[in-house]
């Protein structure tokens, strides 16, 4: 007799139903896994092994074949190791006097020699799939409690060994689903306020822009002019994340392994600073069992990257992909795995290698041959992607002693109000802010008025834009507007977009 357990496993970020078929049969004893796995699986044989007998059950020593279905998708991972377990002391009659019982259950769990069940990566992601296919009662493991009830139609169990597991499905001892009482932290208090930050106004205002509009922003500038400070602080300006953006941040966190039960969850937009040494695949993702990179990480947050012109060609070229596309696409063995990769993008650069050139306050020791070489390391492709550009001045002391500027919230107030204008406009799209227009619903949506269009022919006509940077301009022009509340675009909205255009030429 085939007994059938319902488990999961995770391709990308998803997760995908897998049923564990078991058949225990006369002749030499062995233990065969089949169905595309991998070493990490067939090594549970042991683990499985040593869980049943310290348990206090039989391990079956019989011919034991178990098939991992459906056959054609990769399996790897610690995960399995419970519901073969389940399965081998079904198979073997030491449990299942309820069958029907058993069958309404999947199983998901890292097994310890002792019988004690180990919290496992990509829970949510794999709940959520089996939810997907009618079933809706998982155990799981203890540790992965609260990131596994994060799925409110599931009801979800949790143990710490496997004997409670088996108690339970005897009926000796009933285990209770767990409750689902989460509030997420959506407070709008954050460490990092621009409150503490002085000066820099004109930069917090392309900043606002970036954030209203969800537009990528270069922030070019010498050492200590405020570039890392001015970028940690755009999470406390962003709108709080919807229900649905939780989930799958959750869902690529769940997979890395970098939830925990302090953190169950990423109800805060992410903010991800990798250091411009790190390589292709740390940033876009990769390996052999395809994992998210840091451009999945700040999914519905924040990608900074300092040093931008320091960052590895082929780093540098790997982020055309994700921002035009908003996903990444990954090829292994024939099959394709998507990420998402929706974030805001912030880059921060020196103007030379030294970092001081044009700085009044420090002179620089680059040639000229160095100044002109240094920012072309980023292609003009990368650069025309990159909606905004600015340049950060050193600030004088009167500047830092005496300035005020606007608070996070106040600036987050502003932000708010344009993202919800954007929402409205675009509710019958699939567009949820300006930075993600197409062409033809910018030429709906992105009006000018008479005298706007004459700024625009002429920086047109003397190269200050081009083809593809003339619709960046109509989108920053758009995102302007609707921090004002105006409903047309006005001159001096397309003035303004193009200030942070304009210098796009004296970079590169």
């Amino acid at each position: 007799m085939i007994n059938k357990i319902k488990t999961a496993t995770i391709i990308g970020i998803r997760g995908n139903y897998v049923e564990v078929e078991v058949v225990i049969s006369n002749g030499i004893p062995s233990f065969t896994i089949v169905g595309l796995v991998d070493a990490t699986v067939k090594e549970a044989k042991e683990r499985v092994r040593g869980a049943i007998i310290n348990s206090g059950f039989k391990y079956p020593n019989r011919r034991i074949t178990i098939n991992l279905s459906p056959a054609d998708i990769r399996k790897n991972g610690t995960h399995f190791d419970l519901p073969l377990a389940i399965s081998l002391l079904r198979s073997s009659r030491q449990i299942g006097g309820y069958q029907n019982f058993i069958d309404e259950y999947a199983f998901i769990g890292e097994l310890s020699l002792s019988g004690e069940i180990k919290p496992v990566t990509g829970i949510l992601p794999m709940v959520m799939s089996l939810y997907e296919e009618g079933i809706k009662k998982a155990f799981v493991p203890w540790g992965n409690r609260m990131e596994a009830s994060l799925v409110k139609e599931t009801q979800v169990f949790v143990a710490k060994n496997l004997n409670e597991i088996v108690n339970h499905l005897e009926q000796k001892q009933k285990i209770e689903p767990i409750k689902n009482e989460y509030h997420f932290d959506r407070s709008d208090e954050f460490e990092l306020d621009y409150s503490q930050v002085k000066g820099q106004e004109a930069a917090k205002r392309a900043i606002s822009i970036a954030a209203a509009g969800s537009h990528g922003l270069l922030m070019v500038g010498s050492p200590s002019s405020g570039k890392t400070m001015l970028s940690k602080r755009i999470t406390s300006i962003l709108p709080p994340m919807e229900y649905q953006d939780i989930i799958e941040s959750t869902n690529i966190y769940s997979i890395m392994g970098k939830l925990s039960e302090s953190e169950p969850y990423i109800a805060k937009r992410p903010f991800r600073n990798p250091h411009y040494s790190i390589s292709r695949a740390g940033l876009i993702g990769g390996g052999s069992h395809p994992k998210p990179g840091e451009v999945s990480l700040a999914n519905k947050g924040v990608l900074f990257i300092d040093e931008l012109a320091e960052l590895k060609r082929d780093a540098i070229e790997a982020l055309r992909v994700p921002l035009e596309e908003k996903k990444v696409n990954i090829v292994r063995n024939s099959n394709t795995v998507t990420f998402p990769a929706d974030f805001l993008f912030i880059a921060g650069s020196n103007l030379c290698p030294c970092g001081y050139y044009s700085d009044p306050y420090h002179p620089c020791t680059c040639t000229p041959r160095e100044v002109s070489n240094y920012m072309k390391k980023i292609s003009g492709p990368i650069m025309e992607r990159i909606d905004l550009h600015i340049k950060l001045n050193t600030l004088n002391y009167e500047e830092f002693k005496y300035s005020k500027g606007k608070s996070s919230a106040e600036m987050r107030k502003e932000i708010v109000k344009a993202r919800e204008i954007q929402k409205e406009r675009y509710r019958y799209y699939d567009v949820n802010v300006n930075a993600d227009l197409d062409e033809k619903l910018i030429d709906k949506f992105c009006k000018v008025d008479s005298r706007g269009e004459r700024i625009l022919k002429l920086a047109f006509e003397k190269n200050i834009i081009t083809p593809r940077t003339y619709r960046k301009t109509l989108k920053i022009s758009r995102t302007i507007a609707d921090m004002e509340g105006s409903i047309e675009i006005k001159e001096k909205h397309v003035a303004e977009a193009l200030q942070y255009r304009s210098n796009l030429g004296e970079y590169n």
